[in-house]
């Protein structure tokens, strides 16, 4: 038996591109939906009409920064480094990555930030990696 599905009319937006005003309020109004425009958010994603740049992977690689900062005052190993690198590190930016390509620059940073913290750069004693 197949559940009935309704389109939230109050969460729902509508996105109009080289598209007259009179036609974007008929549509709106036979939709039933409210007119958006861009630059928006959707679900945490940037939308926009312009070409995506660094600026826009900012509150990742903070987020990655933040994380890092409240771990380094414990004493890890490697081993633990590791273990909060592949399940958290390596998670905070997947998500993004699936609805928006990065510039190689963003990933090499990513890439960077999660090595730095594994090999424990920054500490008092020199590491070899």
């Amino acid at each position: 038996m197949a559940a009935d599905t309704e389109v939230s009319l109050t969460k729902s937006k509508i996105f109009f591109f080289n598209t007259d005003i009179s036609i974007q309020r008929n549509l709106s109004r036979i939709f039933g939906f409210q007119r958006e425009s861009l630059p928006a958010n959707y679900l945490g994603v940037p939308l926009t009409d312009k070409p995506l740049h660094k600026e826009i992977w900012e509150p990742v690689l903070n987020k990655l920064k933040d994380k890092i900062r409240k771990w380094t005052n414990r004493a890890l190993n490697l081993v633990g480094r590791l273990i909060l690198t592949k399940a958290i590190l390596q998670s905070i930016p997947i998500y993004m990555l699936l609805a928006i390509l990065a510039p190689t620059g963003v990933i090499t940073n990513i890439r960077n930030i999660q090595r730095d913290f594994l090999w424990g750069k920054g500490e008092e004693k020199k590491k070899w990696p």
